[in-house]
């Protein structure tokens, strides 16, 4: 572009290293049978003291396991803490298999600020 003929090197840029961040994963069970639903709840937090906007949340379910995105599935639920923003309805739930997709290989998060935090909840059904 003639109008702008400037570049930036990111390779001096430090990331900030300043967040810590969690992930616990829990469907509160100790056996399911097959056919049955399991709950999960996926919570993601941040100790800070910085920000870790742009985080990519992902989970690689059980083969045995049809999670949302799939026919019949539920679909993933999100509820922001203290500032956090959900990733959009879009990225987390669509009618096919895509959203599967999409928790198998990670949802960006929006924003997740110093002690705030996401909580995801859904449905799979044990194979």
């Amino acid at each position: 572009n003639a109008a702008n003929n400037n570049a930036t090197d990111g390779a001096g840029i430090t990331p900030n290293c300043n967040a810590n961040v969690t992930v616990t994963k829990t469907d509160g069970q100790e056996t399911t049978l097959t056919g049955a639903l399991a709950s999960y709840t996926i919570v993601v937090s941040n100790a800070g003291p910085a920000a870790m906007d742009g985080a990519i949340i992902s989970d690689t379910p059980n083969t045995a396991l049809t999670c949302p995105g799939a026919q019949g599935a539920s679909t993933v639920a999100c509820t922001a803490f203290n500032g956090a923003q959900c990733p959009g309805a879009a990225a987390i739930n669509t009618p096919s298999a895509v959203a599967h997709t999409t928790v198998n290989s990670g949802i960006a998060i929006p924003a997740l600020p110093s002690n705030g935090s996401l909580s995801f909840t859904y449905q799979c059904t044990v194979n």
